[in-house]
């Protein structure tokens, strides 16, 4: 059974006695044995922070992080030497103050931001989209918005991933049915964004792509970052999630009929599971940093 940090919100074994990734304390099995009824983390007054890569650390430099985050010096070199940015601590405020202190006297290079502003940032689904010439066309709600290429500073692209669980045998290995349709998702987010827009391969209308459309969703999707890749250089694309260990909360009910047309079950039992939550959370973390960075 996976439990997840309360620090780094990573996902660790049922032995586990401190978090693998960030050395935190786990919480007992039984203090996680009802699940969340929200899928979205919970906002609390708590600060994020973030390593940002700085290439490979010197002896010194690695030693310092070493006795900062009471990790064996070895993990702690293969921490800084990590060449995309990583969720470190996920802490109360006074002490991500204290820690970043630390972390800026050892010359760490890193970000810290409140868990509150990630979450205050909502998530908008793009139902369908045409691309011009100098901008992105995208139907939200049946609202147009006109976004222009040269406004686009993000593109994140995860993999998500579903199950069914039975609740009364969750822990065990007869708990998973099986998996269930894993799908991909694409967050867009312009330079000073008010939300996160996503494109949900399950949800999105395809027909704007014409005569390039394509009967995979996966392939459409690809098409999709190519021609935003060429139209807009400066947006970085973001694959990191996909590396990221896989966290699984309650599914949001809107997930569940495409499951079940999917499942191969007759009936379908048990509670919809996917790492959808995990997605936004990290979506988002990952535009306040890009933010900050292009500032």
């Amino acid at each position: 059974m996976a439990r997840s940090c309360p620090a780094c919100a990573r996902a660790n074994g049922d032995k586990a006695q401190i978090c693998l990734y960030c050395s935190a304390p786990l919480p007992a099995i039984s203090e996680q044995d009802t699940p969340p009824a929200s899928s979205e983390p919970v906002a609390e007054r708590r600060y994020l922070v973030i390593l940002i890569p700085c290439g490979a650390p010197s002896e010194s430099v690695a030693e310092s992080f070493s006795e900062i985050a009471g990790l064996p010096l070895y993990d702690a070199r293969l921490s800084l030497a990590a060449t995309r940015p990583r969720l470190f601590r996920r802490v109360e405020k006074s002490v991500g103050h204290e820690l970043s202190k630390k972390l800026t006297a050892a010359r760490i290079p890193h970000y810290i931001v409140s868990e509150e502003s990630v979450l205050e940032l909502p998530v908008s689904r793009i139902r369908g989209a045409t691309l011009h010439d100098r901008h992105l066309e995208a139907d939200i709600n049946g609202s147009k918005l006109s976004i222009p290429y040269n406004e686009l500073l993000l593109l994140v692209r995860g993999e998500i991933v579903r199950d069914r669980y039975d609740e009364k045998r969750f822990g065990s290995s007869h708990s998973l049915s099986h998996e269930l349709s894993p799908g991909m998702q694409l967050h867009l987010y312009r330079r000073e964004a008010s939300a996160a827009l996503e494109i949900d391969l399950e949800t999105f209308d395809w027909s704007a792509l014409g005569p390039e459309r394509s009967d995979s969703a996966f392939l459409n999707l690809e098409w999709l970052l190519d021609e935003l890749a060429e139209k807009a250089p400066s947006a970085k694309l973001d694959r990191g999630f996909d590396r990221e260990p896989v966290v699984l909360t309650r599914a949001e009910p809107s997930a569940d009929v495409a499951s079940m047309l999917n499942s191969t079950e007759t009936r379908a039992s048990g509670i919809l599971r996917d790492n959808e939550a995990q997605f936004r959370f990290y979506s988002r973390w990952r535009y306040r940093l890009k933010h900050h960075l292009a500032k």
